[in-house]
């Protein structure tokens, strides 16, 4: 691979480093509520033990890119990103179905980043970053599956610890994934 292709290769990796830092500083205070449903903190540990996993992959794979360090104009980004996300966070509460919601667009704009790496690995010939991407889609595809089983769960947790709202049907999750499922496969 020629050095502009190396250079630019490097720079989308960065990218999805610092992208993924971002997402992981959220989810490290996430991993700290307290939701009703054991599922649904089940899924905040897999989500963060993801993409720990995954960003730590990419670190690797970057330092063996280039010799060096992830960029440091990415995690600035990436910083910079997080402490915007901090203050909107503390503007609004918190909800666990909100933290899910969030989470799956988080997941869905990083798979679409592995998506267009993985390409650009597969077109200039780069197989060590094409092997790298594809795991990291596996990844996010089970993040992004898991974080749809929970949504209707997290939903729930939250509508029953409000007490200005009154539920007057529980259990309802399973009619919700089944109406999921149903949409998907009408796709």
């Amino acid at each position: 691979m020629d050095a502009k292709t190396t250079e630019r290769m490097c720079g989308w990796v960065g990218d999805l480093h610092a992208l993924e830092g971002h997402v992981e500083q959220a989810l490290d205070e996430q991993v700290q509520m307290e939701p009703r449903s054991a599922e649904v903190a089940a899924a905040f540990a897999f989500f963060s033990d993801t993409v720990r996993g995954s960003r730590a992959r990419l670190a690797t794979h970057l330092e063996a890119m280039d010799g060096g360090e992830p960029s440091r104009l990415a995690d600035s980004l990436g910083e910079w990103l997080g402490a915007a996300a901090g203050i909107v966070d503390r503007a609004r509460a918190t909800t666990v179905a909100r933290s899910v919601r969030d989470d799956y667009v988080a997941f869905s704009s990083i798979k679409v980043g592995y998506e267009m790496l993985l390409t650009t690995a597969l077109a200039t010939g780069h197989v060590s970053t094409a092997r790298v991407a594809e795991l990291a889609l596996r990844d996010y595809a089970a993040c992004l599956m898991r974080a749809n089983d929970v949504l209707a769960l997290a939903t729930m947790d939250d509508l029953q610890s409000d007490a200005d709202v009154t539920v007057v049907n529980t259990g309802v999750e399973g009619a919700v994934r089944a109406a999921i499922d149903r949409a998907w496969a009408a796709a």
